[in-house]
């Protein structure tokens, strides 16, 4: 989805939707200023990641702990998630690949990442941003 679309999307959206539930949480969340800071949007293909690089472990932890609703159901669900990388699984660094999700896990509802609140959602905080 180009820019301009993903931009339209979200003008529609606010427009149209007036009781949909708040975006995220974490967007209000008091350390959101500070993550922010460390998010990176990476396109590969279709797909954009929004990963939160090199940040410091004391900040990964309480970042690991916010608890935000999900932008689709409102369940409580873990925005900062961590991957594990690739390489030695033996490794345990949550530090070493976090990325943000505004859903429920997969594994949770499936239905959730994949509608238009999550597309409105990520492409607010894209724009936040993207410079």
């Amino acid at each position: 989805m180009s820019d301009s679309a993903q931009t339209d999307l979200v003008t529609w959206l606010d427009e149209h939707q007036p009781s949909a539930p708040p975006a995220t949480g974490l967007r209000s969340h008091s350390l959101w200023p500070t993550l922010r800071e460390y998010l990176r949007v990476e396109t590969t293909g279709r797909h954009t990641r929004l990963e939160l690089r090199d940040v410091p472990a004391a900040l990964a932890a309480d970042a690991l702990a916010i608890r935000a609703p999900c932008v689709a159901c409102g369940a409580l669900v873990q925005p900062v998630r961590s991957r594990r990388p690739p390489g030695n699984k033996r490794r345990d660094n949550p530090t070493a690949a976090l990325y943000l999700a505004v859903t429920c896990t997969l594994a949770q509802r499936l239905g959730c990442s994949r509608g238009k609140a999550a597309s409105a959602e990520y492409a607010r905080i894209k724009a936040e941003v993207t410079p």
